[in-house]
């Protein structure tokens, strides 16, 4: 899974093994987890993947501005979907 590029989970419970398995994948371009039950807490690995351009959070009712600001890092990202969570304008 190395050089997996693409990633679409949409609708599928995220868990420690799944985020695991995306640590593993580090040259992620386009991460898709639409609703997905994400935390906070799930944002810090996604944080680490520099080469993301794309990443669809939308329905995720459980982040907040908290979380966001852990992606600030992610210099490559172009599309942020946050549509549905906590997060804010700030």
């Amino acid at each position: 899974f190395r050089n997996v590029t693409d990633m679409h989970f949409r609708g599928v419970r995220v868990d420690p093994v799944m985020m695991g398995v995306l640590e593993g994948m580090p040259f992620l371009r386009s991460l898709n987890l639409f609703g997905t039950n994400l935390t906070d807490e799930y944002l810090e690995p996604i944080s680490k993947m520099k080469d993301l351009t794309l990443l669809d959070l939308g329905a995720n009712g459980a982040l907040t501005d908290d979380g966001i600001k852990k992606l600030a890092g992610l210099k490559k990202l172009e599309f942020l979907n946050i549509f549905e969570s906590q997060a804010t304008d700030e």
